[in-house]
């Protein structure tokens, strides 16, 4: 599978040099980040809060 860059559009000179070098992402989820505030916004908000991975405390060290 060939990657597509993270980010796209950026004619900055010294980006353009280095985007070989930077993360690659897929092409259907969950390797493909589309970039879009409107839906990133609804999963934070409505999506599952537990992962299995994180430990939510509140006590203090």
């Amino acid at each position: 599978m060939q990657g597509r860059s993270l980010i796209k559009d950026f004619s900055s000179g010294y980006i353009q040099r280095v985007m070989h070098l930077f993360p690659k992402q897929g092409d259907c989820e969950p390797w493909f980040y589309p970039q879009n505030y409107q839906r990133d916004k609804k999963m934070i908000r409505h999506g599952a809060l537990e992962d299995g991975a994180l430990i939510f405390s509140n006590k203090e060290t």
